[in-house]
């Protein structure tokens, strides 16, 4: 087992490739996303540590957390519907079980893909808000 890959960056204009690098490379093939290093000249080592910090927390992100809570929330909602909308509690068999969970699993499965697609667009974000903040430092 190898270490965790660490890219230093220490060009702006190699910053819009993370986010391009994160799909299609980690998470499709080796599924252990780089850390980022910032060496970027001009910038305050506290905010490189910032910016690094906050790429690296979505180049790490996996959506189990977004996926958890849907999984909580269509269960919770199932069975509130359950209780309160079929009324007749001597019908729970196994078509009304494997119901719940297949609603339950194709709601975790919608809340991981959602939590993907925030972390890739806030990583996006923050790669655009820091080459707006080294190009308009002097």
């Amino acid at each position: 087992m190898t270490g965790k890959e660490i890219i230093k960056i220490s060009d702006i204009s190699q910053l819009e490739e993370i986010a391009a690098w994160r799909i299609l490379k980690w998470r499709m093939l080796t599924r252990r996303p780089p850390s980022i290093k910032l060496e970027l000249a001009g910038v305050l080592k506290e905010d490189l540590a910032q910016w690094q910090l906050l790429i690296n927390r979505q180049l790490s992100a996996c959506g189990c957390t977004e996926g958890a809570i849907l999984l909580m929330v269509a269960t919770c909602g199932y069975v509130m519907y359950f209780i309160f909308f079929r009324g007749e509690y001597s019908s729970i068999g196994w078509s009304v079980i494997g119901s719940g969970i297949g609603i339950s699993c194709i709601a975790a499965i919608f809340g991981k893909i959602a939590g993907l697609v925030l972390s890739q667009i806030k990583l996006v974000r923050h790669v655009r808000r820091l080459k707006a903040v080294m190009t308009h430092t002097p």
